[in-house]
């Protein structure tokens, strides 16, 4: 073993002592903690404020770089010219909640995929499995019972970097993986809010996924004033039926010239 290799190893050997020393501390500090003083809790409650926070900072500060390693090698096929691309959380990096049962209108995978139905016994789960062998690290998985309501939809909100570059010249253009236990249709619609307008398009997905755009020529898009986007998967007749979705992209990218 190597000098370097060495130093190393004893490095990784004092961490782990000082780790347990700490933890150590802080389990020895939570079972007497009922028979200290009102002082000697209030200082323990502080010191336990400022490691949490220290502790929430670093989990946050993990979370992006995690998302960004994840991006910077996001494995999503570019068209020439594209300036954007994307894919959202629930497909990139782990998320909590992870899984709803009994999943109500409104609840979401990461910050950005979100259920929407209205079906009053919510006879349906939401939740994010692993991938395996997939551009993409993680998928989202659907699964409806008995289902009531009139509509079913996962919604998915562009990220701001995102919708303030748009222009009249784009595609845009959303790539889905999708498989389902029975084929039925799924419609994607984007929608684009300008000042107090909005307008919509809408283009149906081939079954088993593959790739719509979405061109912003057919819209009367104000440029300066734009404010949010977001996409529709609306499910059709979803009732007993399993929907995976394996992989969702987005990207924007000029339309070639005549």
């Amino acid at each position: 073993m190597g000098q370097k290799q060495v130093g190393q190893a004893q490095g990784g050997l004092l961490n782990r002592l000082a780790y347990s020393r700490v933890m150590k501390h802080w389990h020895d500090c939570a079972a007497t903690a009922p028979d200290m003083t009102g002082e000697d809790l209030a200082l323990l409650r502080k010191k336990a404020g400022s490691m949490a926070a220290t502790a929430s900072g670093l989990l946050g500060r993990i979370d992006r770089q995690t998302e960004q390693r994840f991006n910077a090698a996001d494995a999503i096929d570019r068209p020439l010219g594209c300036d954007w691309a994307w894919r959202p959380q629930a497909f990139s990096m782990p998320v909590a909640p992870q899984a709803y049962v009994g999943a109500a209108s409104g609840c979401c995978l990461g910050e950005d995929l979100t259920l929407f139905h209205d079906c009053p016994l919510q006879q349906l789960s939401l939740r994010q499995i692993r991938n395996s062998g997939r551009p993409s690290p993680f998928g989202a998985e659907l699964e409806v019972f008995g289902f009531q309501g009139s509509f079913l939809s996962l919604v998915v909100d562009l990220p701001p970097e995102a919708v303030q570059g748009f222009r009249l010249h784009h595609l845009v253009q959303l790539g889905l993986d999708v498989r389902m236990e029975e084929a039925r249709p799924v419609y994607c619609r984007f929608n684009i809010q300008h000042g107090p307008n909005s307008d919509q398009l809408v283009s149906q997905m081939p079954v088993g996924g593959g790739v719509v755009q979405f061109d912003l020529a057919y819209t009367k898009l104000n440029e300066k004033r734009l404010e949010k986007a977001w996409i529709d998967l609306i499910f059709e007749a979803p009732a007993m039926n399993k929907i995976t979705l394996q992989d969702l992209t987005l990207l924007r990218h000029p339309r070639a010239d005549l």
